[in-house]
């Protein structure tokens, strides 16, 4: 069987996968026993040629030859579900991974929850979540990423507000805080036109050592242009000016002229443009330009 599973690899590995597939099915015929490595590696065949529906029953098969599948199995196949958007049977598969008495790792979980996300079915994501935290194994226990995809994903929706924050609060007490969990919750607080509160975590984030990114500013800058809040665009704008690791570019400035010309406050418009004229000239564009015109 070594010696099967030796050339079934190397046949995969050199792309003839139909070759291998009908080698493996070729061998089973004769009651020779797979071991999960040549399992897996007929599995990444099917995977290779799209051949999922092969792969599932493989899966179901492997009862009948008394093989434990890895993990990785149904991570592969599930990841490889998703991508043909077939997201009722990914979760199907995850469903029996508890039949072959595994646990799914915070890996899985993750891929689950961020489909489940991405596909708008919150409340499901949420319900996973959950699981991993009542999790009694380490390797299935929520990580930062986990809290990350759905903070990103809940903070775009209102009616979700209170949850994000909530899940934030949850992250932070758990000493589990990144860039990515504060800029999301300070946009969730921005649209919630929650201000003084986003504008309070901004100097927490820095207390924190976590330093911004110039696209950061740009996303914070934008967020409360879109509410209307122009002077507290400028504060961020003013934050990214005296941030020594940030190098202000012309798509910043065009931004932030823009907030104040959105609102027709002229005045504030003109002088912050004479400003970013004399500190900032290659930072001068066409755009704002016109916007004063």
């Amino acid at each position: 069987i070594i010696t099967l599973t030796t050339i079934i690899t190397a046949l995969i590995h050199i792309g003839q996968n139909e070759h291998a597939i009908e080698m493996f099915y070729d061998i089973t015929k004769f009651g020779i026993l797979p071991d999960i490595i040549c399992f897996t590696s007929i599995l990444d065949a099917m995977f290779a040629t799209s051949r999922i529906e092969e792969a599932i029953e493989m899966i179901r098969a492997l009862r009948d030859y008394n093989v434990k599948p890895d993990i990785a199995v149904f991570d592969h196949l599930i990841r490889l579900l998703i991508i043909k958007k077939q997201f009722d049977r990914a979760l199907t598969i995850f469903d029996q991974i508890s039949e072959f008495e595994l646990e799914p790792t915070t890996k899985l979980y993750n891929t689950i929850i961020l489909m489940l996300c991405q596909i708008g079915r919150f409340d499901e994501a949420l319900e996973f979540f959950e699981e991993m935290k009542n999790s009694l194994i380490k390797r299935s226990l929520p990580s930062i990423e986990t809290y990350n995809i759905l903070i990103m994903h809940l903070s775009s929706h209102k009616n979700r507000y209170t949850k994000t924050l909530q899940l934030f609060n949850e992250m932070y007490k758990l000493k589990m805080v990144s860039i990515l969990s504060f800029i999301n919750i300070i946009k969730a607080l921005a649209n919630n036109q929650k201000f003084e509160e986003a504008i309070n975590l901004i100097q927490i984030m820095q207390n924190h050592d976590l330093k911004p990114t110039i696209s950061i500013y740009i996303n914070l800058i934008q967020a409360f242009s879109n509410v209307a809040q122009p002077e507290t665009a400028l504060y961020i704008f003013n934050m990214a000016k005296n941030d020594n690791n940030i190098r202000l570019n012309t798509v910043i400035c065009t931004i932030i002229v823009k907030a104040f010309a959105d609102r027709l406050l002229i005045d504030q418009m003109d002088q912050l443009i004479e400003q970013i004229t004399n500190e900032y000239p290659n930072c001068i564009t066409k755009e704002i330009y016109n916007l004063q015109i």
